[in-house]
């Protein structure tokens, strides 16, 4: 993770807050997540795909801080169409039909979806902040 990354988490993020990593792939931003909202904190995980949701698991198994939600962050909640790296990166599928050098994607499954807004709806007042860190070519699917 670069070091400029890392100083804004420790900059904005404070013990007891509350944080979403949007695309949390296998949980690299969520150690740096975690670590600042300390021990009082909570870390909700959305990952949809199966082999990055077990390392998640695998990897926070004994934080009870930290919950792992098996759906794409979106503009919408419900289904969305799930697209996949020609050259089998998982680190560039996603739900854009491109990937960030804008060569094509290959169309995979539908998948659940979910918007920020709505995840949240139960959970407000109970978060004091949050910060989403979706990834550089899925910002547009937020708004």
């Amino acid at each position: 993770m670069e070091p400029h990354t890392i100083q804004i988490i420790e900059r904005f993020v404070k013990p007891g807050d509350s944080c979403i990593d949007a695309g949390a792939h296998v949980g690299d931003m969520s150690d740096a997540l975690l670590k600042a909202a300390g021990d009082s904190g909570r870390l909700y995980l959305f990952e949809i795909l199966g082999k990055n949701i077990q390392a998640l698991q695998q990897r926070f198994k004994n934080n009870t801080n930290v919950v792992v939600i098996p759906k794409a962050v979106s503009n919408q909640t419900g289904t969305c169409q799930m697209f996949l790296s020609p050259v089998g990166s998982t680190f560039e599928s996603g739900l854009l039909d491109h990937d960030m050098r804008d060569r094509p994607m290959v169309k995979g499954s539908m998948i659940p979806c979910i918007r920020i807004d709505d995840f949240m709806k139960d959970l407000l007042p109970r978060m004091n902040f949050i910060i989403a860190v979706p990834s550089e070519k899925s910002q547009g699917l937020l708004a």
